[in-house]
This record gives structure tokens, sequence and C-alpha cells, in this order.
């Protein structure tokens, strides 16, 4: 099973699990103009961590512009975890998936899943979570972690 599939394969059963139906939007591609930045499928070799940055720069400048097309769903468990995910395309080349999500009030996330010839390179992933303090009633303490995972 390709990479790419092996995702989607994951959010469609999170979405299952939750018993909930989802909502696809789908977002209109804005322009900026004139650009720089021009693809091709294979466009970018991926032999080392250097490609692999070079990539992720490229990807986050892409989306940035407002050049790739997205669309989006999201999905809600009885209020306890929800979340969406953006789908990223450059024409018909997949490029970033966007997963963010929550667990009731004290967790929330970010992953990111950055794509090239139909294989995940890299995901970069944010989380948040609030714990009570042991100093004064009602103080609370953040929890921030973050992973970057390279993939060759």
């Amino acid at each position: 099973m390709k990479p790419i599939r092996y995702l989607q394969l994951v959010c469609a059963l999170l979405m299952m699990g939750c018993g909930q139906s989802t909502e696809e939007t789908p977002q209109e591609k804005t322009s900026t103009g004139n650009t720089s930045v021009v693809t091709t499928k294979n466009e970018i070799k991926l032999n080392n961590i250097a490609d692999i940055q070079k990539a992720y720069t490229h990807a986050i400048t892409m989306m940035g512009k407002n050049i790739l097309d997205s669309t989006l769903f999201k999905y809600d468990c009885d209020g306890e975890k929800g979340g969406t995910v953006i789908y990223y395309v450059d024409k018909k080349d997949l490029k970033i998936i966007v997963h963010r999500y929550h667990e009731y009030d004290h967790f929330e996330a970010e992953d990111k899943y950055f794509v090239n010839d139909g294989h995940v390179f890299f995901v970069h992933r944010k989380s948040l979570s609030l714990s009570f303090d042991s100093g004064p009633v009602g103080a609370t303490k953040e929890n921030i972690t973050e992973q970057r995972i390279y993939i060759l």
C-alpha cells in the first residue's frame, strides 16, 4: 500500500471511529499573480536531510503564497474530540496534509505531513496540553511538544 494511501486510510478510520459524519468543504485557490515558483512532478529528489529541508521550504513557500489548491473536512466526536484535515494540492499532486485536532479543552495539536511524488518525506508535529500546577489554586501548566520526523 502506498504511504499516501495509508494516511488517507488512517484519516478515514478516525472519522468512522467517531460515529459522526464528516463535512467536506472545497476551498478556492487564491492567486497572488505572477510567481517564481514552478513545480513539476518529480522535481525534487530527496537523497539527504538537506534535500528534505529544501523540499519543506518549497512546500511552505507555495502554501504561503496561496499557490496550492486545498480542500478540507471537519469532524466532531460528540464534543469530546474533533478536528480538521486539510489537503493541499499542486495541480493533481498532493503536497501537504494538515491535521488540526483537539480533545476536550486541555489538548490541541497540529500534524503536517509533507508529500513528494506520493510519499511522505517530512512530518512536523506540535501539541499543547494543559495540566493543573501545584502552585496557586487554579494555576495551569502548558506542556508544548514539537517533533520533526525526516523520512528518506
